[in-house]
């Protein structure tokens, strides 16, 4: 194991936690009854299991760090303000990779109420008097089924996100960015960032979209609360040129679809780059924090550096990929922040801190790396920061 050859043993993880209505059901029933937000109610037991038995195994419950990717990483910003940002010595340092808690809006108290009144009527339990706990009785197997045809009757592609965090006034007790803002959030060393072609492992749920005319009622749609000028720039900064999609930089190659580089960039720009820069601008004068872009997979046919790729490198999944990727340098720099909450390991590239500059290490390909300003692609994620109210909820 690497880090037993690197002489900084860890001891790794996982667990389970709920789903869909099962763990992120909003609604007032759900808010008055205290019992939102159950998902992620069930990762911070764990985290309370491991601080308790992690001696057990070898471990150190003083030196537990935090890290996941997507809905994982989502999940390790919302553990950094949950509780008005109170640890309690759960965890000291914290890594999200393509996520962050602006990419998932937490839903007003009471939020989810249309998708709870529509559960609530495909289960049969619309006429009850006590709707919540009617939902309780429910076979697991009927509401599992439910949820399933709530997301395909509501979701336009994968987004809103029908069942998803929410304000509860207990977990979460105001929306992500007020609690940045007004310090609500633990103060740990903490590393996030992206790959650069975000957007195409999504993008093959669009690939119906084989016309412009089509793209535009479709992000129309998408974009609802967007007024005509918005969508016109919109547009104008995702155009109709291949070569300025998504795998960003291939020229016009990987255009399966006439429209597939074109979503793919609207939508990894929007989902996560610019949410993720505006999360550490607020965020990097309150905390030690490195930032980076992966890029390291750029080759990879029709897909790019796409979403999840670095786990290929950070879990070295893939026998060989050192000659393609630095998967020595995700692990070596992983494993040395988890024991010195710094990601800079004796003899390796210096990584700065991301700071009023905005600076992030770029891995490039063939194992590359530099630091570079966070302001690629600039007009177009500056816009959609700008402009973060135009999605449809």
């Amino acid at each position: 194991m690497k880090s037993m050859r690197l002489n900084q043993p860890i001891i790794y993880v996982a667990a389970n936690y709920r789903l869909g209505a099962f763990g992120f059901l909003g609604g007032k029933e759900v808010g008055k009854a205290k019992v939102g937000n159950l998902g992620l109610k069930d990762q911070r037991l764990a985290l309370k299991w491991v601080k308790k038995y992690i001696s057990r195994f070898g471990g150190d419950p003083k030196k537990v760090m935090l890290f996941g990717q997507s809905a994982g990483a989502m999940s390790v910003a919302y553990h950094l303000m949950a509780y008005n940002g109170k640890l309690n010595g759960l965890f000291r340092a914290a890594i999200c990779e393509s996520g962050s808690a602006l990419t998932a809006s937490a839903l007003s108290d009471g939020g989810g109420q249309k998708t709870y009144d529509i559960l609530i009527q495909q289960v049969g339990c619309s006429n009850s008097t006590d709707t919540l706990e009617c939902l309780r009785k429910v076979e697991f197997q009927t509401l599992a089924d439910a949820q399933n045809e709530i997301s395909g009757i509501l979701s336009i592609d994968f987004y809103p996100p029908q069942f998803s965090v929410h304000v509860d006034g207990e977990f979460l007790t105001d929306a992500p960015r007020s609690l940045i803002n007004r310090g609500k959030i633990a103060k740990i060393p903490l590393i996030s960032g992206n790959q650069d072609d975000e957007g195409t492992a999504l993008g093959f749920g669009q690939v119906a979209l084989i016309s412009h005319s089509r793209f535009q009622k479709f992000i129309k749609k998408l974009f609802n609360n967007a007024t005509e000028s918005q969508f016109k720039t919109l547009l104008s900064l995702y155009p109709e040129d291949i070569t300025q999609g998504s795998p960003f930089n291939t020229g016009h190659l990987n255009a399966i679809t006439p429209v597939y580089k074109r979503y793919s960039a609207l939508l990894g720009d929007f989902v996560f780059q610019s949410l993720r820069r505006k999360f550490m601008r607020v965020i990097q004068s309150k905390m030690p924090t490195w930032g980076y872009l992966d890029c390291g997979l750029k080759t990879t046919p029709i897909l790019g550096s796409f979403h999840t790729s670095e786990l290929l490198a950070v879990f070295d999944q893939v026998p060989g990929i050192e000659h393609l990727y630095r998967a020595n340098d995700f692990q070596s720099r992983w494993i040395n922040f988890a024991h010195k909450l710094n990601p800079n390991p004796r003899g390796f590239s210096k990584w700065e801190k991301y700071g009023i500059e905005g600076k992030i290490m770029k891995f490039g390909p063939q194992g590359s790396l530099n630091m570079i300003k966070d302001d690629f692609r600039n007009d177009s994620i500056e816009f959609l920061i700008e402009n973060d109210g135009i999605l449809v909820f």
